[in-house]
């Protein structure tokens, strides 16, 4: 058994690459010998995390050891692209240009995925050009990784992300899988959270509830603003509202939920679950426990609410 082998398990790859040797539970530091050895080389995706992390992509031994492994002629497209994003990551404007190049001849799969995940960390927000096509992939370790690389590139910022979902070439099932990646925007902005509104009202059905589901998982008053909002324009979102101001109180929602009250309880189309989702959710912004008469509400709001 080599070395390799032997060292199975692969510990920190998001900051310093070891391995750990089974037979002994020693630690195991990654060099140039165990990158060339055929079992690591054998397993792309873990030759990418070993490769991809910082002590071993900013080793000074690295930039010799790529260049002459990418030499060889029988290289794989795999390890050819695990090599050069170590060099990416390096900063190396033309191994970028190959890099994306050789993505585009990637088939999909877990290894596909992997690299999306990655890119963006090498090459910024070049990475779209790659990750774009890959939204609409059937094989979903492919799409998921374009969503994880998304959410990278849009966790400070919401411009690349609002710009991506407002293409109008973008699939309906693309431009849902990249909502994903809005819900983990930090801080969005007005432009991003006013479109995520628009989806949620204008879109397909499947959309209008995913475009919601990212607003629901927020608490800004922004958020609670637009949400505030879909009250009075989609009452299919009814129950998940109702759910989203019992658990977040916002007085400022009582009128609305009052008013879903009124529609739960219609006498030709009742619905007793909203109706207690409803009351639940007054209660919770309120303090008050009127029930489920909608009458008793509107005589509260009418006469005791502050004006």
């Amino acid at each position: 058994m080599t070395e390799a082998e032997d060292a199975a398990v692969i510990l920190g790859v998001t900051d310093r690459a070891f391995l750990i040797r089974l037979t002994d539970g020693a630690r195991v530091e990654v060099g140039p010998e165990l990158l060339r050895d055929a079992t690591v080389r054998s397993d792309p995706t873990r030759l990418l995390a070993l490769l991809t992390s910082k002590n071993v992509s900013h080793a000074p031994w690295l930039p010799d050891f790529a260049a002459k492994s990418l030499a060889a002629a029988d290289l794989s497209l795999e390890v050819r692209i695990c090599l050069r994003m170590a060099l990416a990551l390096r900063g190396s404007e033309g191994e970028t240009a190959r890099l994306l190049g050789e993505i585009g001849e990637m088939p999909h799969g877990p290894m596909l995925g992997a690299v999306l995940r990655v890119l963006p960390r090498a090459v910024g927000p070049r990475a779209v050009e790659a990750m774009r096509p890959a939204l609409a992939a059937l094989d979903d370790a492919t799409w998921r990784g374009a969503v994880d690389g998304f959410a990278l590139l849009s966790r400070s910022t919401s411009e690349l992300l609002e710009a991506e979902l407002s293409r109008q070439d973008l699939t309906p099932i693309g431009r849902r899988r990249l909502l994903d990646a809005a819900a983990s925007v930090e801080s969005p902005g007005e432009s991003l959270l006013d479109l995520l509104e628009s989806l949620a009202l204008k879109s397909d059905p499947e959309t209008e509830r995913t475009a919601a589901g990212v607003l629901l998982r927020g608490d800004s008053a922004a958020i609670r603003s637009r949400l505030l909002s879909l009250m009075e324009k989609a009452p299919a979102l009814d129950i998940d509202l109702a759910t989203y101001f019992t658990v977040r109180p916002t007085p400022e929602a009582t009128p609305g939920l009052i008013r879903m009250l009124i529609r739960a309880s219609n006498p030709s189309t009742p619905d007793e679950f909203l109706q207690m989702n409803v009351m639940q959710a007054l209660a919770a912004c309120t303090g008050l426990r009127l029930g489920l008469d909608a009458k008793r509400w509107i005589e509260w709001w009418n006469t005791k609410a502050p004006k």
